[in-house]
């Protein structure tokens, strides 16, 4: 093979220690001549240089396992004298883009700040190219820690989404536990905390995913399984809260919380300093204290507006509410937060000015929609671009802090989806449509023209004076049962034909409103 044909070798298990220089290369004196180093007695000198006669772990891809670490072990061990240069060898799978490996010569990489900035452009199986998105460093960790570290790695536009799709189901996780935690900060003490079959089940799963992440790590660093039963666990974890509702244990989800946490440490995923992983930096600066005064009280407030719309009280009611605020809270919290360089400021102005938005519908005697319209819209639109993750839940809601970016990805992503779900569903009206037209355009034809116009007259020769076929296309006489035929085909065209008269007469001109609103159709579907 091409490792045992190289010019000048003795036996096919030789390689070069020193090689003679070409024009242009470092040289250096020898016994040999002038020359250099070969590249596996690079490695060792530098590695021995570093870390002495012996090395605890040596890295590298699994395409250096042979020869290149194989012959820095022949050199070495022959230096020292010894027989183990190395005591363990780990070697990476190698990284692949779509079916080609990752490599600098196919010009087939991306570096990871490119991954971070966005605007790559990658090749998609179907041949179809792509612009990605920026990712977060968390985000890369998770494409990596997502599978084996030891195997073949596929980096992609799918495992980079899948990456996405993992980092959201923990930061969902999080942000519901420390909403849990607000809400029973100060009840936790004075409630009931005896556990039920619910709480004893959902702790052995705490303590079965313990043993199994445990024996995953020891098992060749199983990433992959680590994290899948850690997404298990969150899924049992949020069975637990939906089902126990407000007598949720607050505790013992903390206990599953924190064993994700520490784990997510471990390995790197998360090097925030916050109690959980995945805490957003925009919400941080300033009193987390007051921040969580603040948005309690602007999501309260909302909560409140969208309860009263749907149960359809007066604009007085709203009037009120907005009085009432603005004496027994809204006062207060600026004088509170006017000194604060934070996110305190901005989400406090935007608190002000939904009540003011609430007031003028109020005075307006707005319709009950209105408010609702105003309390999508502060959910949709105006806490995303501050930070906070709104959700509405059968029992009031649950506000999150998370990256303003993240959150504007989310809202095009959504707005996309919405956008080819309402095309999708245009174009099956329209589809819906033609056929209704087509069929209208059959029954509007008078039976005596059916035979004797279109695709049809080709077939026949002569016809009576109603129009009905007698003789075929060669002058022959219809047969009987042919004529059975045609008498069942007019039959059915009159009955069809009278449906059109009938519908004509309910609604004159309604062939050409169809046309029309095909028309309008395919427009609209042009446009988006």
């Amino acid at each position: 093979g091409a490792l045992a044909s190289g010019e000048g070798k003795r036996s096919d298990a030789d390689f070069a220690l020193w090689k003679k220089s070409k024009a242009g290369e470092p040289s250096w004196e020898s016994p040999w001549g002038g020359g250099r180093p070969g590249w596996h007695i690079e490695c060792s000198v530098m590695a021995s240089e570093m870390l002495g006669d012996s090395l605890d772990i040596h890295g590298g891809g699994i395409d250096l396992c042979f020869p290149h670490h194989d012959n820095e072990l022949a050199q070495a061990e022959a230096y020292y004298g010894h027989q183990q240069w190395v005591n363990y060898f780990l070697h990476s799978g190698h990284l692949y883009i779509g079916s080609q490996k990752m490599s600098k010569s196919l010009k087939n990489f991306f570096t990871i700040r490119e991954i971070l900035q966005g605007g790559s452009e990658m090749k998609m199986p179907e041949g179809e190219t792509v612009t990605l998105p920026p990712y977060t460093a968390r985000q890369l960790r998770l494409v990596f820690m997502g599978q084996q570290w030891d195997q073949p790695m596929l980096f992609s536009k799918a495992t980079l989404d899948v990456a996405v799709g993992t980092e959201k189901t923990f930061k969902e996780f999080f942000g519901a536990v420390r909403g849990l935690n607000r809400d029973q900060v100060t009840s936790v003490a004075n409630s009931p905390q005896g556990w039920g079959e619910a709480e004893r089940s959902f702790n052995s799963k705490i303590e079965e995913t313990q043993r199994e992440v445990t024996a995953a790590l020891v098992d060749n660093f199983n990433t992959p399984r680590v994290l899948r039963v850690l997404q298990e666990l969150v899924t049992a974890a949020n069975i637990y809260m939906t089902s126990a509702g407000s007598a949720t244990k607050s505790l013992l989800v903390n206990k599953a919380a924190m064993f994700i946490a520490k784990t997510f440490r471990t390995l790197g995923i998360d090097d925030n300093s916050a109690e959980y992983p995945f805490a957003s930096s925009t919400g941080g600066g300033g009193d987390q204290e007051m921040l969580t005064e603040v948005l309690d009280a602007f999501c309260g407030f909302r909560e409140d507006v969208r309860q009263a719309a749907r149960a359809n009280q007066d604009p007085e009611w709203f009037k009120h509410k907005v009085s009432s605020l603005e004496e027994s809270l809204l006062s207060g919290l600026r004088d509170k937060v006017r000194s604060q360089a934070s996110l305190l400021p901005s989400v406090l102005s935007a608190f002000e000015d939904w009540v003011a938005k609430i007031s003028a519908t109020a005075a307006a005697q707005g319709a009950k929609t209105e408010y609702l319209q105003l309390c999508d819209s502060v959910r949709d639109d105006t806490l995303p671009l501050l930070g906070v993750r709104l959700e509405d839940k059968p029992e009031g809601f649950l506000w999150k802090l998370d990256d303003p970016e993240v959150l504007a990805r989310e809202r095009t992503a959504k707005q996309a989806a919405a956008a080819a779900a309402a095309k999708t569903k245009l174009e099956n009206k329209l589809t819906k449509a033609k056929k209704e037209l087509e069929k209208w355009e059959v029954c509007a034809v008078p039976p005596s023209a059916i035979f004797k116009e279109g695709p049809a007259a080709e077939k026949y020769s002569q016809w009576n004076e109603q129009g009905v076929p007698t003789h075929d296309k060669e002058g022959k006489e219809l047969s009987k049962k042919q004529s059975q035929g045609v008498e069942k085909e007019l039959k059915k065209r009159e009955a069809d034909h009278a449906k059109f008269l009938e519908q004509e007469a309910k609604e004159g001109g309604f062939l050409d409103k169809l046309r029309a609103e095909i028309t309008a159709m395919q427009d609209q579907i042009a446009a988006m």
